[in-house]
């Protein structure tokens, strides 16, 4: 009975290990608002990260509601990247040190992956295959 055990525990082991080696992981990513420089750049712009990975964010400028009721557009944005301190994405109406974001970091979650525990079931099952042959072998 005790080498029944030992073996099932073994299976589900290495049953989950292997499952657990198709788990993606995640890197960060970044996004830098301080190009190109000192530009105009309308009510949107999108960004790319840095470096580029073709993943892109749209900053946008809005006007208030009522502002938008009394015929006021849209705010246009500014980048800026004129020294320290002043560097990134802002508004073009709110006068001197309007930056808003230089930069944005996000870890993306992961999603499940299809088949990433696969050869864990697989190893798992033959596994309990073999421990079920044993033991019609030692019963006959």
């Amino acid at each position: 009975m005790k080498i029944k055990t030992l073996t099932f525990v073994f299976a589900c082991a290495v049953g989950v290990s292997f499952g657990l080696l198709g788990i993606p992981t995640a890197s960060a990513l970044t996004w830098d608002f301080s190009q190109p420089p000192n530009t105009a750049d309308g009510t949107s712009k999108m960004f790319d990260t840095t470096p580029p990975t073709g993943t892109m964010l749209t900053a946008a400028g809005f006007s208030s509601t009522a502002a938008l009721a009394a015929g006021v557009p849209d705010v246009p944005l500014f980048t800026k990247s004129a020294g320290v301190g002043d560097m990134g994405i802002g508004l073009t109406n709110d006068g001197v040190g309007n930056v808003l974001l230089s930069t944005i970091s996000a870890v993306p979650v992961p999603g499940p992956t299809m088949g990433a525990g696969l050869p864990g079931l697989v190893v798992a099952c033959g596994a309990l295959i073999a421990l079920a042959r044993r033991r019609r072998q030692r019963i006959a």
